[in-house]
C-alpha cells in the first residue's frame, strides 16, 4: 500500500505542527534497508517531498548512491563504513551516517568505542544512528525469548530511570574520542602563526592516525591531549 498521494497528504497535514515549533528540517523515513527495484521506486515520492522542502533518510547499503543518491538526503549506512560511498554523498551535499557496525547488543565496550569513534572519523562519515538505545523483540529483560535475535539494548528501563551497560559506556567513550580529535582539528585551524612547529607536529600526528592500523585508544587520547595543550599554549603566548 505504497500510496504517494496519501503520504503527501499526511505530510502536508503534519507540517504545520512542525512549523509551529520552529522545526526547519523535517526528515521522513521511508522503506527500511530497501534494495534494487524497491529502493528505486521510492525516488518519485522523495522528489515530491523535496519540492515541499521535506528531506528523506533511510538505512541502506553500498551502491545506494548510484541508485537513488540524487534524491536521498541522508543514508544510514549498514555495516563497515565505506569511504567511497561517503565521498559520493558528501560531494553532492548529502550526509551519511553509520549503523550496524555492529548493532547494539554485544557486551563489548571496546568495539563500540573503536568503531563509532576513531573508525568513524577515519571513514569520514557524518554521524551515527545505531539500533537501538532500547530495542526488544519480546520481553526487554529476556535475551532468549526470540528464535533469531537477542534484544538490542544500550540500556534497560526501570520505573524511574535507565540501567546502563558496558557497551553504552564504550559508546560514550567513542563520542569523547571524537571530541578530542575534532578539538585538535579546530585548534590547528585557529592556531597563531608563531605556533607553526606545534601545528606541524599535530598535523603529522593526525595524518598518521588517519591511515594507521590498530591504535591504542587510551594512548591516542593522551597524545591528542598533549597536542591540544601545546597548540593552545602557543596561541595564548
Amino acid at each position: 500500500n505504497y500510496s504517494y498521494n496519501k503520504i503527501i497528504k499526511d505530510v502536508d497535514k503534519a507540517r504545520p505542527v512542525f512549523d509551529k515549533y520552529g522545526v526547519k528540517n523535517l526528515y521522513i523515513y521511508d522503506i527500511d534497508e530497501a534494495r534494487g527495484s524497491l529502493l528505486a521506486k521510492q525516488k518519485k515520492l522523495w522528489n515530491r517531498l523535496s519540492d515541499r522542502g521535506i528531506k528523506v533518510f533511510v538505512a541502506g547499503y553500498k551502491g545506494t548512491y548510484k541508485s537513488v543518491g540524487e534524491s536521498l538526503d541522508l543514508l544510514v549506512y549498514a555495516g563497515k563504513p565505506d569511504r567511497e560511498e561517503a565521498a559520493k554523498f558528501q560531494a553532492a551535499g548529502k550526509k551519511i551516517y553509520s549503523y550496524n557496525n555492529p548493532q547494539v547488543g554485544a557486551e563489548d565496550p571496546e568495539i563500540y568505542r573503536r568503531n563509532y569513534g576513531l573508525e568513524l572519523w577515519r571513514s569520514g562519515f557524518d554521524g551515527v544512528m545505531n539500533y537501538a538505545y532500547q530495542g526488544s523483540f519480546q520481553s526487554i529483560w529476556n535475551d532468549f525469548d526470540h528464535l533469531r535475535f537477542r534484544d538490542h539494548n544500550f540500556s534497560y528501563p526501570t520505573a524511574n530511570a535507565a540501567i546502563g551497560t558496558i557497551a553504552w559506556e564504550g559508546f560514550r567513550e567513542a563520542v569523547d574520542d571524537y571530541k578530542y580529535i575534532v578539538t585538535l582539528e579546530r585548534g590547528i585551524a585557529s592556531a597563531a602563526e608563531e605556533d607553526y612547529d606545534s601545528v606541524s607536529e599535530a598535523e603529522k600526528y593526525l595524518k598518521n592516525l588517519k591511515s594507521s592500523g590498530f591504535t591504542d585508544l587510551y594512548l591516542m587520547r593522551e597524545n591528542i591531549a598533549e597536542h591540544i595543550t601545546k597548540i593552545k599554549g602557543g596561541c595564548q603566548n
